[in-house]
């Protein structure tokens, strides 16, 4: 009995990459936009500053964008901005020194559309993102050592 859970377990265990890849490879996340005067779905890798995006509930916002058009949409910032409830977005200008969280006409890459419809034309998209210039400034970060680290190596001086 032993030996057949042993060699249940480790034939999942050794299937379970594979079938990773093989998931991920199925699930693509795709955008509509407005191409050329035509409505086309197309996958967000491929999406560009410039490309104009139609939103809807349940969409994921491709690239950090600006609102042209809007009718009671609302986003969920909270991987961005930490805000917990769904924000109202909406046109109109915002001061260029606005906080995050306070820039009701832009939409930021990786959160995504609560309810309502939309319109937004994308500017940037990748590591010129918001999320982009914050995972670079993680990157580029020294390494911290723990707190407890610091305690030990204290007391050790002592």
């Amino acid at each position: 009995m032993i030996l057949i859970s042993a060699t249940l377990g480790f034939w999942q265990e050794y299937g379970a990459p594979d079938a990773v890849v093989q998931l991920l490879s199925i699930v693509q996340v795709i955008a509509t936009t407005v191409r050329d005067g035509n409505l086309q779905d197309i996958l967000v890798e491929a999406i560009a500053p410039g490309d104009m995006v139609l939103l809807r509930a349940g969409d994921v916002i491709p690239g950090d964008g600006l609102m042209l058009e809007g009718r009671d949409l609302f986003v969920d910032e909270t991987a961005s901005t930490g805000e917990t409830l769904p924000v109202e977005k909406s046109m109109g200008a915002v001061a260029v020194e606005a906080p995050l969280a306070k820039r009701t006409n832009a939409l930021l890459l990786g959160t995504h559309v609560v309810s309502g419809m939309g319109k937004a034309v994308i500017v940037h998209v990748g590591r010129h993102t918001e999320f982009g210039q914050v995972s670079q400034r993680l990157r580029l970060r020294p390494p911290r050592r723990p707190n407890s680290t610091e305690a030990c190596d204290a007391s050790a001086m002592s």
